[in-house]
């Protein structure tokens, strides 16, 4: 299956130092979604994709990575680095392989000014202009949500937390522009009240047996349906085909054809709840 092949690190959200040079090698066909898959938990370690290439057979071309750093696996996809050469040789074999390169930099960059609206959500319910505090290197930045939904800071207007983070607080801390972050709102302090910003909630959610795993569907505030595994994290997987099978393992006769995945997981989720 056409996809792609990602190699990825560990970093410390608050900028701190962090000791640890394995990296993960794994395969997504949505490499900006599973990036963020891999950061929805509450760990100060944030992880970070820094190459990924699009293969014709993710599964095979990912096989043949494992295969060939075998001897240097800690653990499922994660591989030892400590001489710091895993980046340039994953390059190499990318490049020796034919595969397509991907900025995922600047997807996430499209995918964040085009989807995330929780910024002027957050504005519109506050009303006013308000001073939220972000933390980097044991400091605190303030840093200012308009009634537009933007960020003002050291000057300038960022309309995703990514670019503030990146072009705006780590070039301001170490002169020049950071590459990593993640656009968990919870990294932002509203600084008049010590409130932690949130994000979306699920208002639905029920557990179902697959392949005798427990997972859970969830349906969040804005519609949007995911699966999740047993320790909270997200599937990378395609939910509508499960949807399918859920629907026709309970008998449950939600009509499929011509819907979409949040109208056919609303009504699911209501039938088995």
């Amino acid at each position: 299956m056409e996809g792609y092949v990602y190699l990825g690190k560990l970093y410390d959200l608050m900028g701190r130092e962090l000791n640890i040079s394995d990296k993960k090698i794994g395969l997504s066909k949505d490499p900006v979604s599973r990036e963020y898959q891999l950061n929805r938990t509450k760990s100060p370690i944030g992880y970070s994709i820094i190459a990924v290439y699009k293969v014709d057979d993710m599964n095979r071309v990912e096989r043949m990575l494992h295969a060939i750093l075998d001897s240097r696996r800690l653990t499922g996809e994660w591989f030892k680095d400590d001489e710091d050469t895993l980046t340039g040789e994953f390059i190499n074999f990318m490049k020796e392989y034919g595969a397509e390169s991907y900025n995922i930099q600047e997807a996430k960059e499209v995918t964040q000014t085009t989807s995330d609206t929780r910024l002027i959500d957050i504005s519109n319910q506050l009303g006013v202009d308000t001073t939220l505090i972000r933390s980097y290197l044991g400091v605190d930045y303030e840093v200012i949500l308009n009634t537009k939904g933007q960020l003002l800071f050291n000057g300038e207007i960022f309309d995703t937390l990514n670019k503030l983070y990146n072009n705006g607080i780590v070039k301001l801390a170490k002169g020049k522009k950071g590459n990593s972050g993640t656009n968990n709102l919870s990294q932002f302090v509203i600084k008049s009240t010590g409130e932690r910003l949130k994000d979306i909630d699920s208002v639905q959610e029920v557990e179902f047996v697959k392949d005798g795993k427990t997972l859970t569907l969830k349906r969040f505030d804005n519609g949007m349906i995911r699966i999740f595994d047993e320790n909270d994290q997200e599937l990378d997987t395609d939910v509508k085909s499960i949807l399918k099978e859920i629907n026709t393992l309970n008998n449950l006769g939600v009509i499929i054809d011509n819907r979409t995945t949040q109208q056919i997981g609303k009504d699911i989720l209501s039938l088995l709840k």
